[in-house]
């Protein structure tokens, strides 16, 4: 897990010493989506049975499913996958110990265990039609979100992140360690760590085939390849220089801890000495979210909508500003849009139907450079800005702000409220 907590952090030491920062890329890790509790949910569901393979045991197949279910839980999106590589795994274990009629009946057992798990979820709580949803949504969605280069380009978009996600430094040692480690002539690693080697090209296969991708989807290879290392080179380390492990692991302790204090250092001292201008418009930024929450807040009702646009963290932060003690909170209008379904005109009609609409003055291209509005939104968002301005509209200006010097743009957002007849 160390790699990729507080990803932010190590990132900044990074960035410290080569003079760039990549906030999408690096800072991202630090999304507030599930990705990595899902993730070592799974491999928890994985280790439970991997670790005891050759010779199971009945506490081990029910953890298992157990894991598997919360994995499932923890992320619909991702539930296909996470059953799918918890099946394989049960299919594998079974197999190795088909001989065994216990091993059957825990297999068996297992199965029954996790559907009695999953069976309210998935019905009862519309689990199943989340799932369906989520899937179609990425095909639907492809547009804003899929990765460039074409098909090369999309099965090469993990593998280059993959130091973003471990360590610029750690990445080289994991990756190159790792296939010294797959050699053929190392026949001491087990069953075990064989289990833990396929789940890296499973999750590296399943999420480079959609076009849909984010950097924290990376994290399932990443942290899959960093235990597979883990286990595999401790299992060799063991079994090779057993008598030595004891007295080197205060000194291999110390210098882990000292890199760790370095890397982790570095990173704070970054933090602390963050330009100046950079301190400014994140101030900034933080500022007109706040002010712009409040305006919204006492127009907009929490059974209202609001016309969203683009800024940071929106409208999923005004959202969140917006709720009450009970969780109730206004919506927005849609955020992606599939042009195959959705017209501008049905999206300028869904706005005129909320109580208050954000747009800025300059074109939605010039605020694409700074926030994110991928081309696919950008006429809908145009759109409405034209629309809300015109007399016809029958709303008018009621709130404006100025954010300037955001990545060499200054932009002016304007908060429109529907007039009363």
């Amino acid at each position: 897990m160390l790699p990729l907590v507080s990803a932010g952090v190590r990132a900044s030491s990074w960035e410290l010493l080569s003079g760039q920062a990549n906030y999408y890329e690096d800072w991202y890790l630090d999304d507030l989506r599930p990705d990595l509790l899902t993730i070592v949910l799974t491999l928890w569901s994985v280790a439970a049975l991997a670790e005891h393979v050759q010779a199971p045991r009945r506490s081990a197949y029910l953890v298992s499913a157990g894991f598997a279910a919360a994995a499932t839980l923890a992320k619909s999106s991702t539930a296909p996958v996470v059953l799918v590589a918890w099946a394989g795994l049960l299919g594998v274990s079974w197999f190795w110990n088909r001989r065994s009629q216990e091993a059957t009946r825990m297999t068996v057992v297992a199965v029954i265990l996790l559907a009695l798990l999953l069976l309210p979820w998935a019905v009862l709580g519309g689990g199943l039609q989340t799932v369906v949803i989520y899937l179609e949504g990425i095909q639907a969605f492809q547009a804003a979100y899929a990765s460039s280069g074409g098909f090369f380009g999309g099965f090469t978009y993990f593998l280059v992140r993959i130091p973003n996600q471990i360590g610029q430094l750690e990445a080289s040692v994991v990756i190159a360690g790792s296939l010294v480690l797959l050699a053929p002539s190392l026949r001491w690693l087990t069953r075990s760590e064989a289990i833990y080697a396929g789940l890296v090209p499973f999750f590296y296969l399943v999420f480079s085939l959609p076009t849909s991708k984010n950097p924290v989807i990376g994290e399932w290879t990443s942290l899959a390849l960093w235990i597979f290392f883990l286990a595999a080179g401790s299992r060799v380390v063991v079994n090779r220089w057993r008598a030595r492990v004891n007295s080197a692991l205060p000194v291999t302790l110390g210098a882990v801890a000292a890199y760790v204090l370095l890397v982790y250092g570095l990173g704070a001292f970054a933090i602390a000495a963050w330009p100046a201008n950079e301190r400014r418009s994140n101030a900034q930024l933080v500022s007109v979210t706040a002010d712009v929450a409040g305006e919204l807040g006492r127009h907009v009702s929490s059974r209202q909508c609001f016309a969203y646009a683009p800024g940071p963290g929106w409208p999923a932060s005004l959202t969140y500003s917006l709720m009450d003690a009970n969780g109730n909170a206004p919506i927005s209008t849609a955020i992606d849009v599939d042009p195959n379904r959705t017209t501008v005109t049905d999206y300028v009609a869904a706005a005129s139907l909320c109580s208050a609409v954000l747009t800025y003055r300059e074109e939605i291209s010039e605020v694409a450079k700074v926030f994110f509005a991928p081309p696919v939104r950008q006429p809908y968002l145009q759109a409405v800005a034209e629309w809300v301005r015109s007399p016809v509209s029958g709303y008018a200006l009621d709130r404006t702000w100025r954010m300037s010097d955001l990545q060499g743009v200054s932009l002016t957002l304007d908060l429109y409220l529907r007039q009363q007849p």
